[in-house]
């Protein structure tokens, strides 16, 4: 049954059989559609070229605004909000039940998801298949690099921060309480450890098997060679190096300041000491027990015989 009010320009037409009402404004160009089987109620905004479709039954209600070309949809079943951009192509999904957004922005290729519950926010990089994921709930970011490989973690409670590179195998890890900078070498299988409070480096060479420890303290440089078992220390502070040789037994140390020299053989028992400013040069020998002295400055060799008791200068 159709029905015309000519004072505002509206025709509505009710349909019995089906129940459904149709109302059109002649002077906005509105027009309005009631399904009554299905409980759809459809607007059509002709100035602004909207389009609202709402779902009694289902509760669901679809909106499309023609000037920015934004579609939204709202799904009550799931609490779900979607909202499209047209013009952009960028596409937001909002979960009422959860709290959960999720974002994609078209343009630069970016999906952002937020997780309300255990407040995480992740964010993908189509373009470059970049992946960060942050954590609220105990701060942590990680972001993974798909172009290098690379694999970024920060922890912000303790201040940590651990970076993976595939391409290389390196993996490093600063540590912030104990000031530590670590950095493995998966390819050398070398390892170095910064200490940033105490100044000290450690590095370990596994082609050659040295370790490698500077004490910034004591200003000591030590070399541990795995291999050969030797062991060299040089003090920065008084100048002396002391290198001890595993498979002889002999430690020398070198002391420049004065140039002295200081040799011992444990095989053989013997003692060489070299003194530069005198020319002095003292060489003892415990399994024949020979005490033998030259002095450079005047030119004599003394020699000492223990087990006869001869001294021969």
């Amino acid at each position: 049954m159709p029905v015309y009010d000519r004072k505002y320009g509206h025709l509505s037409v009710y349909d019995r059989r089906y129940g459904d009402l149709s109302v059109y404004d002649r002077k906005y160009g509105d027009l309005s559609v009631y399904d009554r089987k299905y409980g759809h109620l459809s607007v059509y905004d002709r100035k602004n070229g909207d389009l609202s479709v709402y779902d009694k039954k289902k509760g669901d209600l679809s909106v499309y605004d023609r000037m920015y070309g934004h579609l939204s949809v709202y799904d009550m079943k799931y609490g779900h909000l979607s909202v499209y951009d047209r013009e952009n192509g960028d596409l937001s999904v909002y979960d009422k039940k959860k709290g959960d957004l999720s974002v994609y922005d078209r343009m630069y290729g970016h999906l952002s998801v937020y997780d309300k519950k255990y407040g995480h926010l992740s964010v993908y990089d189509r373009k470059y298949g970049d992946l960060s994921v942050y954590d609220r709930k105990y701060g942590d970011l990680s972001e993974y690099d798909r172009k290098y490989g690379g694999l970024s973690v920060y922890d912000r409670k303790s201040g940590d921060l651990s970076v993976y590179d595939r391409k290389y195998g390196d993996i490093s890890v600063y540590d912030r309480k104990y000031g530590h900078l670590s950095v493995y070498d998966r390819k050398n299988g070398d390892l170095s450890v910064y200490d940033r409070k105490k100044g000290d480096l450690s590095v370990y060479d596994r082609m050659y098997g040295h370790l490698s420890v500077y004490d910034k303290k004591y200003g000591h440089l030590s070399v541990y060679d795995r291999k050969n078992g030797d062991l060299s220390v040089y003090d920065r502070k008084y100048g002396h190096l002391s290198v001890y040789d595993r498979k002889y037994g002999g430690l020398s140390v070198y002391d420049r300041k004065y140039g002295d020299l200081s040799v011992y053989d444990r095989k053989y028992g013997g003692l060489s000491v070299y003194d530069k400013k005198y020319g002095h040069l003292s060489v003892y020998d415990r399994k024949c027990g020979h005490l033998s002295v030259y002095d450079r400055k005047y030119r004599h060799l003394s020699v000492y015989d223990r087990k006869y008791g001869h001294l021969s200068v």
